[in-house]
């Protein structure tokens, strides 16, 4: 009669190595999706431009003036807990403020070594978005620390810096 499935010590190496292949594919698989190192080419460049503007603009602008639109006035001058659209519009920023982070982290990344290639009007202008969203990234700081402490002095200052930048020329 012919054995089938595995002898006992073919068996053991089997389990032996599957821990080892675990670690492998846990370690193995990000590595694949971590950008290069080096500086990128100017393709990769635009392509990750592309990217970042892309996810900025439809994961954070889109809803922000979204929620920006369904708010009440009355909300920016005094955040009221009772009013379900100061509730939903603070919701939205700390649901989206996290998204605005990463988008900065990774324009800074990109900005830090760009190709030689890559036109000095198009740098200069996406260090001022990445300058602009800096600060946007500050108002919804201040507007969260206003509403979570109550402090309408602080809620204020952050309105105030979101005005301020209404009027920026790089505010998409």
């Amino acid at each position: 009669m012919a054995k089938v499935g595995f002898s006992m010590p073919r068996l053991f190496k089997v389990i032996g190595l599957s821990p080892l292949v675990g670690i492998l594919l846990i370690v193995g698989i990000p590595l694949l999706f971590v950008r290069k190192g080096g500086t990128p080419n100017e393709t990769d460049f635009d392509n990750e431009f592309r990217h970042i503007f892309s996810d900025l603009t439809f994961r954070y602008v889109v809803r922000d003036n979204s929620a920006i639109s369904k708010l009440d006035s009355s909300c920016r001058d005094r955040p009221e807990e009772s009013k379900a659209n100061c509730v939903a519009f603070v919701n939205t920023i700390r649901e989206i403020d996290p998204t605005l982070t990463e988008s900065l982290a990774r324009l800074d990344d990109l900005l830090s070594d760009p190709p030689g290639s890559a036109a000095d009007e198009v740098l200069v202008g996406a260090r001022n978005q990445l300058n602009h969203y800096t600060r946007v990234h500050e108002a919804n700081q201040l507007l969260l620390a206003g509403w979570d402490s109550k402090d309408l002095a602080i809620w204020k200052q952050g309105w105030t810096l979101r005005d301020s930048l209404k009027n920026d020329s790089y505010a998409q």
